[in-house]
């Protein structure tokens, strides 16, 4: 059965890793955990800023190693570098390989060194047999090839498709590591193409890391699927939490029928279930379950005690081993009229904190939501 993919792409955006608790116990008070919330909008503005900087050095010279490949005339290429041409663009994996010649990915590996008198790659094809291997200057400004870029990838053809089961790759520069990547996935047949059943995988970026898992499964259960997503995920700068979650997503893929003019056509719903885990924003955890199941076929709009009574949700604060800040809550807003149709919505979500004071859930968290989605590329 196939699942929608806008999802799957959001759960992979935003399906994130356990961590364990220091040994430490550190306290924090109401006020304190307010104070340290509303920082959290600054700092995450400051760090995704530093992290999606061009001028970082391991991106910059991943840029300028396309820039390379992209400008240098198709004729200068040798038979083999023609074909990593092709095989390094971005949008490579997944596209069709019928204009690609037939050689195996194998036949590629070896060492391709820039050679800035005849602006060509110079290829010693074979050596290593096992990975390809880059060597190129750094930036424009460069005399040497002080850059050296690792890839190793294996994969299978769907179709036409080719994706990837493994990727490994680094990026050295004056001999200091900046970039590494490690990545396994596999596949299930998905009409032509494919869908990814398990991906995990590391990235490392001086000074960021990013560890992220995510499995698919699914269950015939009659004329239904049940569909099982678990997604975990941690972002980390110089070795603290930034950002991380660990999800577990139930679905079912409903099958129904119905008849128009004597003709019958079957339908496909998909319905979540239950969704289980935690989304971690430095050191302030969203924790609970959401129960759907008996919201699921309602008549009408659910109230909002019969949503609170589906869905379970808790701040805490992760240094005083998960200590409870607040309960998370749905309620009626204030703001809206329905017979006015603003822009409000008829629900919010609300904060009722430990001493009995109640905000709005975005007066802490919405900043910092914007801040994810302006600063990290969507497209």
């Amino acid at each position: 059965m196939k699942l929608n993919r806008l999802l799957l792409g959001l759960l992979v955006a935003s399906t994130l890793l356990f961590t364990a608790c220091p040994d430490e116990v550190e306290e924090i008070t109401v006020d304190e955990a307010k104070t340290e919330l509303t920082q959290n909008a600054t700092q995450m503005a400051q760090d995704l800023s530093e992290m999606l900087d061009t001028t970082l050095q391991g991106t910059a010279t991943l840029m300028h190693f396309i820039h390379m490949m992209d400008n240098t005339p198709q004729k200068s290429f040798s038979s083999y570098a023609r074909v990593l041409k092709q095989l390094l663009k971005p949008t490579f994996i997944g596209n069709s390989l019928k204009d690609l010649p037939e050689e195996e990915l194998e036949l590629l590996y070896g060492t391709y060194e820039w050679n800035s008198t005849n602006m060509n790659w110079d290829a010693n094809v074979g050596t290593p047999a096992d990975k390809w291997i880059f060597k190129f200057p750094a930036t424009e400004e460069s005399q040497t090839n002080n850059a050296i870029l690792t890839l190793d990838m294996d994969g299978q053809m769907y179709g036409y498709e080719f994706m990837p089961t493994m990727i490994e790759g680094s990026i050295v520069v004056d001999d200091i590591k900046y970039v590494e990547v490690s990545a396994t996935a596999s596949w299930m047949q998905d009409g032509e193409g494919a869908f990814p059943t398990s991906i995990s995988g590391t990235v490392y970026n001086k000074p960021f890391s990013l560890t992220a898992n995510l499995t698919y499964s699914e269950t015939t259960l009659g004329t239904d699927t049940e569909m099982v997503i678990a997604g975990d995920f941690e972002l980390k700068k110089d070795g603290n939490i930034m950002l991380a979650a660990d999800i577990d997503i139930s679905l079912i893929e409903v099958e129904y029928t119905e008849t128009y003019d004597g003709y019958t056509e079957t339908y496909y719903e998909t319905i979540p279930k239950l969704i289980d885990g935690f989304v971690r924003i430095y050191d302030f955890k969203i924790d609970g379950t959401a129960d759907l199941t008996s919201l699921i076929g309602m008549e009408g709009e659910p109230t909002e005690a019969q949503i609170n009574e589906a869905i379970n949700f808790d701040l805490l604060y992760v240094p005083a081993n998960d200590m409870k800040i607040a309960d998370i809550y749905i309620a009626e807003n204030p703001a809206y009229n329905e017979e006015l149709n603003n822009e409000e919505m008829p629900i919010i979500i609300k904060l009722q904190f430990t001493d009995g004071t109640e905000e709005n859930f975005l007066t802490y968290f919405g900043v910092v939501l914007i801040t994810i989605m302006s600063e990290i590329p969507m497209k």
